[in-house]
C-alpha cells in the first residue's frame, strides 16, 4: 500500500462494496490531487507532519518546540528511524492481506517520528516477517546471496544499520548528515554536497585525514585523481528501483551482442540505487563469483573500474 509512505496523514478502511482496503487522505486546499473522491483536494506526498509529527499543538502554542519533533535534536538512532520507517522493506502487521511492507502497528497506523528502534521492531513489525531477509512469497530477491546487500529499493535503512557509519564507537552518522531532508540542494538525492567532486566535503569533512593514505594502500595511488570518487567503491549500485518503469540501471562494457542471452553472459550491470552498507564488495563475493555477469551483484571492480578498464582483464580481489 503506497499511501502509508507517500501520503502525510491517512485513514485506512475496508470498502464494503468491493472488499478492498482503501484510504482517506487529509484535505489540503493547496493539494494537487483528490485520491479519495470527496469534495476536497488532498495532501499528497511527504509533508511536514510525516517527519515532525502532529503539528496542531505546535501551532496552537505559538510554535513552541516542545510540541513538535525535531529530528536534529534526536539521538542518532531515533533520527535514523524517522527515515527508516519508510526506507526499509519492513513488514508491518496485516501486510499479507493488504499488500504493504511499511512499518504499521496492529491498528494500521504508521510509526510516528521520534520513536526508538526497539519500538519500531516491537510495535510496528510483524514478528514473523521482519524485513528484507524475511521469507515468504515475493520476498526471495530482496537481498543478494551474501545476505548483506539489498537488491530492491527502499531498503537503505536496513543496509545502513550494517555499516560502520552506524556501528562504531566514535560517532554515529545519521541520514541528515549527508542528505538535506527538505530537498533544498542542487545535487541528486538531496545530498548536501556534490558526490561527483572527488574533493567534496560530502565524505572528506569526516575522512579528509585518511583519504590519501587510504588510496595509496588500497589502490597503490599517490594522487586521488579527478575521477576517483569515494562512492565509486563504497556505494556500488546494488539495487534496482521499482519506481520508474524500465529503469534497471546500466550495462557495463557493452559491445553489440547478438542477443539478450549473450549480453547476460558477458556484460555486467550497475543498478540505479547505491548501497548504504559503505563496504567494498569484492569479485569473490558469493553474489558475483561463478555467477553470469548479467545476474551478478554489482561490485566496484566491474562497475566503477569497468568504466575505464576491460572488466574481463581485471584481477580478482
Amino acid at each position: 500500500m503506497c499511501a502509508s509512505c507517500h501520503l502525510t496523514g491517512w485513514e485506512r478502511y475496508e470498502d464494503e462494496a468491493s472488499g478492498q482496503f482503501l484510504v482517506r487522505a487529509v484535505n489540503d486546499p493547496g493539494g494537487s490531487l483528490n485520491i479519495d473522491d470527496d469534495p476536497e483536494m488532498d495532501e499528497i506526498n511527504i509533508g511536514c507532519e510525516n517527519c515532525h509529527g502532529p503539528g496542531s499543538e505546535h501551532v496552537a502554542n505559538e510554535g513552541r518546540s516542545r510540541f513538535i519533533v525535531n529530528p536534529k535534536f534526536l539521538s542518532a538512532e531515533r533520527s535514523s528511524v524517522v527515515c527508516g520507517r519508510c526506507h526499509d522493506r519492513r513488514q508491518g502487521y496485516g501486510g499479507e492481506t493488504i499488500g504493504y511492507t511499511q512499518a504499521l502497528n496492529e491498528e494500521g497506523e504508521l510509526a510516528r517520528p521520534g520513536i526508538s528502534r526497539d519500538q519500531l521492531i516491537t510495535e510496528y513489525t510483524d514478528p514473523i516477517k521482519k524485513g528484507p531477509t524475511m521469507q515468504g512469497p515475493g520476498t526471495e530477491n530482496n537481498i543478494w546471496p551474501d545476505d548483506i546487500h539489498s537488491s530492491k529499493p527502499h531498503q537503505q535503512y536496513s543496509d545502513f544499520l550494517k555499516s560502520k557509519m552506524y556501528r562504531n564507537d566514535r560517532l554515529q552518522v545519521t541520514c541528515s548528515d549527508c542528505h538535506d531532508m527538505h530537498g533544498g540542494t542542487p545535487y541528486p538525492r538531496s545530498l548536501i554536497h556534490d558526490p561527483d567532486d572527488s574533493g567534496s566535503p560530502l565524505c572528506q569533512r569526516c575522512h579528509q585525514v585518511d583519504v590519501l593514505s587510504h588510496m595509496e594502500t588500497e589502490l597503490n595511488a599517490k594522487m586521488k585523481g579527478e575521477q576517483t570518487r569515494c562512492i565509486d567503491c563504497h556505494m556500488p549500485g546494488t539495487s534496482n528501483t521499482g519506481g520508474i518503469a524500465g529503469d534497471f540501471g546500466r550495462m557495463i562494457e557493452t559491445p553489440p551482442y547478438a542477443n539478450a542471452a549473450e549480453e547476460e553472459n558477458n556484460a555486467y550491470w550497475e543498478g540505479p540505487i547505491n548501497s548504504h552498507v559503505f563496504d567494498v564488495p569484492l569479485k569473490t563475493n558469493v553474489g558475483v563469483s561463478g555467477v553470469s555477469p548479467g545476474r551478478a551483484m554489482p561490485v566496484p571492480y566491474t562497475a566503477a573500474c569497468g568504466t575505464c578498464h576491460i572488466v574481463s582483464e581485471l584481477p580478482f580481489r
